[in-house]
C-alpha cells in the first residue's frame, strides 16, 4: 500500500507538522491540543456518519447550513473548498488502497 500511495505518504511525512514533531519543535502541550482535535474530529465523523445512515436529509441540511455560516470572503471560500476536494481526493486514494490491498471475499 505504501508504495502505492507514495506521493500522499510523502506529502504527510513532509508536512509542517510532522517536520516540527520529528525535531523535536512540537512540545507535549501542542501534541496534546492535536490529539485532543483529532479525538473530536473522529467524535464528529462518528456522529455525522450515524446521523447519515440514520437520516441523509438532516444531515445534508445540517452540513449546508454550517458551510453557509462560514464568515469568509469569496477567495476565503474558494480556498477552502479547493482544501476540502483536495484532503477528499487524498482520503479516497487511502481507501482504494487499503481496499486493494484488503479486498473483501466475496
Amino acid at each position: 500500500m505504501r508504495t502505492a500511495s507514495h506521493q500522499q505518504h510523502t506529502e504527510a511525512e513532509t508536512s509542517t507538522f510532522m517536520g516540527d514533531l520529528l525535531g523535536g519543535r512540537l512540545g507535549v502541550d501542542a501534541c496534546t491540543r492535536c490529539t485532543e482535535q483529532l479525538w473530536f474530529v473522529y467524535r464528529a465523523l462518528e456522529d455525522g456518519a450515524e446521523l447519515l445512515r440514520n437520516d441523509p436529509g438532516a444531515f445534508k441540511r445540517g452540513h449546508r447550513g454550517l458551510l453557509d455560516a462560514v464568515n469568509a470572503d469569496d477567495l476565503e471560500k474558494q480556498r477552502i473548498i479547493d482544501e476540502c476536494r483536495r484532503a477528499f481526493a487524498l482520503n479516497t486514494a487511502v481507501f482504494r488502497e487499503l481496499g486493494e490491498a484488503s479486498p473483501l471475499s466475496a
